[in-house]
């Protein structure tokens, strides 16, 4: 029975997940390769992955609360899965989705923030922890001392738990400077 692999990229806002994505993706032939994005994620190009320093790939967007829309995108030749911003979505709907790929011998690569602005726990990346055959925890500068940065912070005081934005809005910070940074 085929079996793809499960890859977690995860760290802060400006940990470079994104752009650890872009370098796999260009490492693969192109026509094995699908590359996704949620529909939510609208800050640069809502057609393509982009990192935070420009570099971007054209992507599929799917409708982060479609159960099946990752698997409307499926073709046998596939041999990856790249998805971007993982955290938008719910585990209920995007485990299912994932397991497909899996069963179907896909190895995905997906990527996303572990803990919101409050330092909570964010999206379904800890539930698919188990799940996962490698998790690649990056990190990120902290804004406040330069020192290895684990956390995301708010720059601006915002009600709601999911506000997209960019450096206008968010930073990274090590969990000493946190308290002071955060005005979320």
């Amino acid at each position: 029975m085929p079996s793809g692999k499960l890859i977690l990229i995860i760290g802060p806002m400006f940990a470079a997940k994104t752009t650890y994505l872009l370098k796999k993706i260009n490492q693969l032939p192109g026509n094995q390769v699908l590359v996704a994005k949620p529909k939510l994620d609208n800050r640069y190009r809502q057609d393509k992955i982009v990192s935070h320093d420009g570099i971007y790939f054209s992507a599929k967007v799917v409708d982060e609360k479609d159960n099946q829309a990752l698997i409307k995108l499926y073709r046998p030749n596939y041999k990856y899965l790249f998805l971007d911003e993982l955290t938008l979505f719910d585990f209920g709907i995007i485990w299912p989705q994932l397991s497909f790929y899996l069963d179907k011998g896909v190895s995905i690569w997906a990527s996303g923030i572990e803990y919101d602005y409050q330092g909570r726990y964010f999206g379904p990346i800890h539930r698919l922890r188990p799940y996962a055959d490698k998790i690649i925890k990056l990190y990120a500068v902290c804004d406040g001392c330069g020192a290895k940065a684990s956390l995301s912070y708010r720059k601006k005081a915002k009600k709601g738990r999911v506000i997209i934005g960019g450096s206008e809005l968010y930073g990274a910070c090590c969990p000493k400077c946190y308290p002071k940074l955060n005005h979320g």
